[in-house]
């Protein structure tokens, strides 16, 4: 790849919300700006339940990394290790078909900005036997999943005992993204599985659970205690304080009911660092997820007494915390934190020191419980119709083109019309 000699290469390391968002900011006739990243796409994580369920096409909920026009380049790779001295990444490509390939590539600024992976807090076979929902492609293999295990239970030789652990749905994890999935899979099944699947509606089941107290943490406790009570009136166990031991294929164990059977079971909890961030000499966080703590430039410092800040080098995203600030590893947090460095890089004053610090404003919180229901928790508490309302037009408005937007509500007023095209899609 060859460099623009005009413009310095201001590498992104990661296409997630903080990295997308980044290159889709940054002046390109100011900078060279490259995208690196193993994944191709980038999702519009508020809507992968809703396309998971049959609400719309996979496809509008991803986008290309590659642009017709756009002069952000990208290189399909997966970044093991920063030269911070002579300005390198160590990089490894590799996929299905063709061997791996592993190659330098220079920089002049660069952001990092990889996200976390899967946190399994060491439960066996999470890997093996549970799915997650962090991309369309995850949203596409539980459909799959779901519909795969509804027409073995549709088999003439299976008995109601078989049957039943076919068609329990059980998500692990109590927080939004969780509770969301299991919002939309309620309404699909009261919906449309009805009307397709009449003779295994009352097989269906959903189950939540969770280690901690209760669902939904991050609301106020009035907030978690209603949209605890309205799941629950719509037949979705709750188990809180659920310490699960393991999951095998067909089934979780936990310390508390043993051996519960199940055809689905989602892992939706728990963010983990990747060896990248592990591995890298940068000050980070002592305890809990590992970080890389950046100034409120979001500069990132080195992990010595001095905290010398590494010229040129920001990180933010998930894998990335603001010294003193501790902030959630939320999409608006990245969002935020992007369109703030693509402002100051953008701008005309060079040096960080002088530019004016970040600062996060944080923004309501909301959460869809189905049935048009959901919760709202910020400045003033909403649930009922008015919380679905802004939870449904809210999750548009993260998409960036309006011709995607237009796209989805075209899909949903069609639903609402003649249903939801689940079977075909």
């Amino acid at each position: 790849m060859l460099k623009d000699q005009n413009r310095p290469v201001f590498a992104i390391i990661g296409s997630g919300w903080g990295g997308s968002t980044l290159a889709r900011l940054l002046d390109t006739a100011k900078y060279d700006v490259v995208v690196l990243s193993p994944d191709m796409t980038f999702s519009y994580t508020p809507l992968l339940a809703s396309a998971a369920c049959g609400l719309f096409d996979f496809s509008l909920a991803a986008e290309s990394i590659r642009q017709p026009g756009s002069r952000v380049r990208f290189v399909r790779a997966t970044v093991h290790d920063i030269d911070f001295a002579s300005k390198q990444l160590n990089c490894t490509a590799q996929d299905e078909i063709n061997s791996e390939i592993k190659f330098l590539f220079s920089f002049d600024q660069l952001v990092i900005t990889p996200g976390t992976t899967v946190n399994t807090f060491g439960t066996p076979g999470v890997h093996e036997h549970a799915m997650v929902m962090r991309n369309a492609h995850d949203a596409l293999k539980f459909r799959l999943r779901l519909f795969d295990q509804l027409e073995r239970a549709s088999l003439p030789c299976i008995d109601d005992e078989t049957r039943n652990g076919l068609l329990h749905v059980i998500v692990v994890g109590g927080g939004p993204t969780g509770l969301e999935l299991v919002a939309e899979l309620s309404d699909m099944i009261r919906c449309q599985l009805n009307k397709i699947f009449p003779h295994l509606y009352e097989n269906i089941s959903i189950s939540v659970h969770d280690v901690a107290g209760s669902i939904l943490t991050s609301f106020d406790e009035k907030l978690a205690e209603y949209g605890t009570a309205k799941l629950r009136a719509r037949n979705i166990e709750i188990h809180t304080s659920s310490h699960i031991e393991k999951i095998e294929a067909g089934a979780i164990v936990t310390k508390e009911l043993g051996r519960v059977n199940a055809g689905v079971v989602v892992w939706a909890t728990g963010n983990k660092a990747i060896p990248l961030i592990e591995d890298l000499k940068a000050r980070k966080t002592e305890k809990g997820l590992p970080r890389i703590l950046t100034t409120d430039r979001l500069q990132v410092t080195r992990d010595d007494e001095e905290r010398t800040i590494i010229e040129g080098v920001y990180a933010l995203g998930d894998a990335a915390d603001v010294d003193g600030a501790t902030l959630p590893t939320t999409a608006e947090v990245a969002t935020q934190k992007a369109t703030y460095l693509a402002s100051m890089l953008n701008g005309k004053i060079a040096e960080p020191e002088a530019w004016s610090p970040f600062q996060y404003k944080q923004r309501a919180l909301v959460t869809y419980l189905g049935n048009h229901d959901g919760v709202i928790g910020g400045r003033e508490d909403w649930t009922g119709a008015s919380a679905w309302l802004a939870w449904r037009s809210g999750t548009l408005m993260w998409t960036w083109s309006w011709s995607r937007r237009v796209k989805i509500l075209f899909t949903w007023t069609m639903d609402r019309l003649v249903g939801r095209d689940i079977v075909q899609n």
